[in-house]
């Protein structure tokens, strides 16, 4: 057994040596004395610390109090180590295994007492890290409990270093604090005496995390990205042990004013959130301290994952109201916790594609670029915007990382205060053009449109020469129509009619619209603020319901917002000409009805195969539009488009109204 410090302070041991008089002695003298009688180890002057010099002063040798007690591992030694003896291993409140070498994957740890745990503390050399000594990963638990003699903490000793001096450069060192530090962190306060940033009190829980202070970093595939009635429903459900078989659609109610249809957009991104959602290990611990869930339900999160099924409309289909965009099929509790996620990116993408493709449409042809990132109501928000809006036909987009991530293809001009950075405009010209050898477009809008047109022509034979290229000039203010016009007519007379117009600032459908109908001699625009926010009509009337709970059909009622039961199919017309004629909506084994639009896209929690590119989903949709009736392709209202309830479906709407007692 270890013998308790001199003392007899709780928590603080030493570990004697095999073979020491310690183990020879019997009685709690005897360890006493032999203890008292154990020399303190020293390393030689040269290899121990500059730290721990001037605590040794005239005394020698002598043991270093640490407020933190540290296990030592059995017959763990490395070249690193600066001294033979065994290894120090921090955060041994768990049995790990503190292998540095293969043959030491068996080294046994033991825990250290529990009132240790809250008085960590850094080892010289290291970070006391849940990776272990080194940052090393890949422990090993322990099987077996440490030998008798390994039971105890014990104290560190002057001159106790985890790495040589070749090596400890590639390691963090902490600097020793400066007197008062500590006192200043105790009030909130940094060393030249401002106040340290602190976040409130936990809403939920009623008291602040200490572990959460400081800049907030949100993890768009957290489980933890949700509303807050999933986990109270999940854990009713827990308690319940309701855990059947459950099937979730999700569909728009109805279409917003001025939409004639929508665009099927956000899957990828559903089944990327399915396939990887996991609890992590610090979510799972605040969620048991926030004082709202009971730890046997909290414990049964931690291997959670989604093991169900998903049918769904491909990205790039045409669909109508009530059509349903996607189906899950899985456990209760699988299908409840991802609703929240599922709603975010299918309702957002719908809606940016569905008000891009208005944007194409209105173009006739001409390029579109997405400029909206910066204004986006969020940076996942732009991102996605980009990736949907080049989905629904835009030319490319502004934004790098949509460019990186789905192969997007790149537009950019210049800003305002690049010109005004130089002495002159053409300087600023000159300099941009030389530096961009695969051709540029300039802005000419900053000071005067038309002049800066004419300042191009003296320029562009010069650059001619060099080799140098300008594509397009952009107009980003005043009237654009009419200084089209007019930069048009200067570019024409200097002969430089190869040079295309870009117009952007404020621009949607019905901007681009009104440009040509007037016969602005523009070649391609920039849209930003207005689709990336889709800002006449900002969302979509969407939801994610029950349709059916173990094997029964289930239905709402709620006044306005009624739902049909049961799983659906979308049953697709066509005219001779191949236009589309109408849909008809009936439930799954309906034999009147033919074809279904909702395809397996998952099984048992992974993909049937990988997703399409969007050059692939461009395509479709562009097939998609051709089928689609002239009048729904206008920006005005049409009529609505056909979209039938079959006989089927309504008669099971009326089984499940009987079933919960109810009149049809």
């Amino acid at each position: 057994m270890a013998a308790p410090a001199r003392g007899g302070k709780q928590g603080r041991w030493r570990i004697p040596r095999h073979g020491s008089q310690c183990d020879r002695r019997s009685g709690a003298a005897g360890r006493r004395r032999a203890d008292r009688r154990r020399p303190a180890e020293r390393l030689p002057a040269r290899r121990q610390s500059r730290r721990s010099a001037w605590r040794r002063g005239r005394a020698g040798a002598r043991r270093v109090r640490s407020a933190l007690p540290r296990a030592r591992s059995a017959r763990t030694c490395h070249a690193r180590l600066a001294s033979g003896r065994s290894l120090l291993v921090p955060r041994a409140g768990r049995p790990v295994a503190t292998a540095l070498h293969c043959r030491h994957s068996g080294s046994r740890v033991c825990p250290r007492p529990l009132a240790a745990a809250s008085r960590r503390r850094r080892l010289e050399g290291d970070r006391a890290r849940s990776r272990g000594v080194l940052g090393i990963c890949r422990h090993r638990p322990c099987a077996a409990s440490a030998p008798g003699w390994l039971q105890a903490p014990f104290r560190r000793w002057a001159g106790d270093r985890i790495l040589r001096p070749e090596y400890r450069s590639r390691r963090h060192r902490r600097r020793p604090g400066r007197r008062g530090a500590a006192r200043r962190r105790a009030r909130g306060e940094r060393a030249g005496g401002r106040r340290c940033a602190r976040t409130g009190p936990d809403v939920g829980a009623g008291r602040t995390h200490g572990r959460f202070r400081g800049v907030a970093r949100v993890n768009p595939e957290s489980l933890l990205l949700t509303d807050l009635y999933q986990f109270t429903m999940l854990q009713a459900y827990f308690a319940r042990a309701m855990n059947e078989t459950a099937v979730f659609e999700f569909f728009v109610r109805k279409l917003p004013e001025q939409r004639n249809f929508l665009v099927a957009a956000g899957l990828e991104q559903v089944l990327d959130h399915l396939e990887n959602a996991r609890f992590s290990a610090d979510e799972l611990d605040w969620l048991r301290d926030c004082g709202r869930f009971r730890p046997d339900f909290v414990a049964s999160l931690a291997d959670w994952h989604f093991s169900g099924d998903v049918d769904a409309l491909p990205e790039g289909t045409l669909c109508f109201a009530d059509e349903p965009l996607l189906r899950v099929i899985a456990p209760t509790r699988e299908a409840q916790l991802v609703e929240t996620r599922i709603i975010n990116l299918l309702q957002f993408q719908t809606m940016i594609a569905a008000k891009a493709v208005r944007c194409v449409l209105a173009a006739a042809g001409r390029t579109l670029v997405d400029f909206g990132l910066r204004r986006s109501h969020g940076a996942e928000a732009g991102l996605l915007s980009a990736r949907a809006s080049h989905l629904a036909g835009f030319t490319g987009t502004a934004t790098v990382l949509a460019g990186k991530r789905w192969g997007i293809p790149l537009f950019g001009t210049m800003a305002h205060s690049y010109i005004e950075a130089h002495d002159s405009e053409s300087e600023s010209f000159e300099h941009f053009a030389r530096s961009q050898p695969a051709g540029s477009t300039l802005l000419i809008d900053t000071y005067d449109t038309e002049q800066a047109a004419r300042k191009l022509l003296t320029l562009l034979p010069k650059l001619a020469a060099e080799g140098r290229q300008v594509n397009a000039v952009r107009i980003d203010s005043g009237d654009l129509g009419e200084h089209a016009r007019r930069v048009r007519a200067i570019l024409d007379a200097g002969g430089q009619a190869q040079v295309r117009i870009l117009a952007s600032g404020n621009l949607d459908e019905y901007g681009i619209r009104d440009l040509l109908q007037a016969g602005a001699p523009i070649d391609g625009f920039g849209v930003g603020t207005r689709m990336n926010t889709s800002a006449d009509k900002p969302y979509l009337d969407c939801a994610y319901k029950l349709q059916e709970y173990a094997g029964t059909p289930r239905r709402k009622r709620s006044e306005g917002k009624l739902t049909w039961p049961g799983r659906k199919r979308i049953c697709r017309r066509y005219h001779a000409d191949g236009t589309m004629a109408g849909d008809t909506l009936t439930v799954v084994g309906d034999q009147q009805a033919a074809g279904d639009l909702l395809l397996p896209v998952m099984r048992n929690g992974r993909r049937l195969a990988p997703s399409p590119p969007l050059s692939a989903v461009r395509a479709h949709l562009r097939d998609e539009l051709a089928r689609l009736p002239e009048p729904l392709q206008r920006l005005a209202a049409a009529p609505p488009y056909p979209v039938t309830v079959a006989p089927a479906l309504k008669q099971l709407a009326e089984a499940a109204d009987r079933a919960t007692g109810l009149q049809p």
